[in-house]
């Protein structure tokens, strides 16, 4: 046991000091709980570095990204790319998946080399396994634009239905143009007893009509019609 403890550190790039804390981590009857203060000092890091490497991503984009920088698939995948796996103890007669049990072993993980060690060395660890710029590159190209994710909502929820921008008001000179377009889901098309609408503005009509989406989506999820 003491040899795969000592091969886990040096997986991990971190070395305990006190080894309860490894303990705990790496038995699954023991790590939930340090599995949820792991995942709120995950956030955190991971939001941290977001919003100072994209400041000009807009909240939305950027709760979208570190939802998937911290998904419970890319978690197993970490676990499993690294053989961490291996060094995670089951309890007797375990029934969870092993995509969730890896993700709670790897936020476990986080959470005691912060009792450990401290910030410092939980963020040299965050930045060395789970924040990949490689990875993080791929995801920024999945994320869906608004009109997208509008359209695609609309599609699969009302009957194929494809919602069409209207524009609002244009001025300015052509190299200097302002646009204000809008989306209408009206009543009659969500059966609600009110029509839902979204107001963009920009210097095109395309980033107008990105931001009316935008507006519309986050009104979908405030009725909590749209994750």
């Amino acid at each position: 046991m003491v040899f795969l403890m000592s091969e886990f550190e040096r997986k991990i790039g971190y070395v305990f000091k006190d080894r309860s804390f490894l303990r705990t981590a790496t038995y699954q009857e023991l790590n939930r709980t340090l599995a949820f203060f792991g995942d709120s000092a995950l956030d955190f890091v991971v939001a941290e570095y977001l919003f100072k490497k994209y400041p000009d991503m807009d909240q939305g984009g950027l709760t979208r990204l570190k939802a998937l920088v911290v998904s419970d698939e890319r978690f197993n995948e970490i676990a499993r790319r690294n053989d961490l796996e291996m060094h995670l103890i089951l309890k007797k007669g375990a029934s969870s998946s092993a995509r969730k049990r890896n993700a709670t072993f790897l936020e476990a993980v986080v959470g005691a080399i912060y009792l450990d060690g401290g910030m410092k060395q939980m963020r040299e660890f965050v930045y060395r396994m789970i924040i990949l710029p490689q990875d993080i590159d791929s995801y920024l190209g999945n994320l869906v634009k608004e009109k997208v994710r509008l359209n695609e909502f609309c599609q699969q929820n009302y009957d194929g239905f494809t919602p069409k921008s209207v524009v609002i008001h244009s001025e300015g000179v052509p190299h200097d143009m302002v646009f204000v377009m809008s989306y209408t889901l009206s009543k009659e098309t969500t059966n609600l007893d009110h029509d839902i609408t979204g107001i963009g503005t920009g210097s095109s009509k395309a980033s107008a009509e990105e931001n009316a989406a935008k507006e519309i989506n986050e009104q979908l999820r405030q009725l909590c019609l749209m994750e």
